[in-house]
This record gives C-alpha cells, sequence and structure tokens, in this order.
C-alpha cells in the first residue's frame, strides 16, 4: 500500500455518535417493550421453528409466563415472554449494523473513486 492511500485524520470513520445515538434509542425502546400489557386479542409476532409468524394472543400465563397463540396460517403454540429483550436488541443491532456497513461501503467507494483522480 502506498503513502498515497493512507486516510488523513479528517477521513477516518468516528461512530462514537453512531453508537450514542443508537444506545439512546435503545434505552427508549427498552423502556417500552418492558412497559408493554399485552392482552387476550392482541396481534404480535411468535416464533415457530426459529422464524418468526404473525399471530393472536389466545390466552396469557403471567404465572409461568406463557402465552397461547394462533398463528395466522398455522396451528396453536406457546411463547414466552423471556425473550422479548432479546427480540428488540438483537432487532436494534441488526438495524445499527446495516446502516454502519451501508455507511462504511459508501464511504470506501467514494474514498476508491476519489483516489483515481
Amino acid at each position: 500500500m502506498s503513502g498515497s492511500n493512507l486516510l488523513n485524520q479528517d477521513e477516518i470513520w468516528d461512530d462514537a455518535e453512531l453508537i450514542r445515538m443508537y444506545e439512546e434509542s435503545m434505552s427508549g425502546k427498552k423502556q417500552e417493550a418492558s412497559q408493554k400489557q399485552w392482552k387476550i386479542g392482541d396481534t404480535c409476532m411468535a416464533p415457530y421453528e426459529d422464524l418468526w409468524y404473525a399471530a393472536k394472543i389466545l390466552s396469557i400465563n403471567r404465572a409461568n409466563k406463557t402465552v397461547k397463540v394462533r398463528f395466522t396460517e398455522y396451528e396453536e403454540d406457546a411463547v414466552t415472554f423471556d425473550n422479548e429483550r432479546e427480540i428488540t436488541n438483537n432487532m436494534m443491532l441488526s438495524w445499527y449494523m446495516s446502516g454502519y456497513h451501508t455507511g462504511y461501503f459508501q464511504a470506501m467507494r467514494d474514498f476508491k473513486k476519489n483516489s483515481k483522480r
């Protein structure tokens, strides 16, 4: 790699502000998720064999943290409340990573285009 291809301090990607904004937005989502009071008849997304499907809540057993749902196109199944936080965290992390990698790709593409000039 030649010295002319190195990035200077102003061209280095600093995602500290992006991470701070992500953490700030996640704190609100975590709070919203924990405050949600599910009711019988609510529509939700529920896992079945490692995939997520639309479902309607048929019954709620708060003592053992299970919900009985009817999948829109499948038979009934049970899902626990325990994984709600993990689901939200994974969703927000995937949004962050998608945006990060998109930005990184665009920056590298622009850098390569500008370095050819």
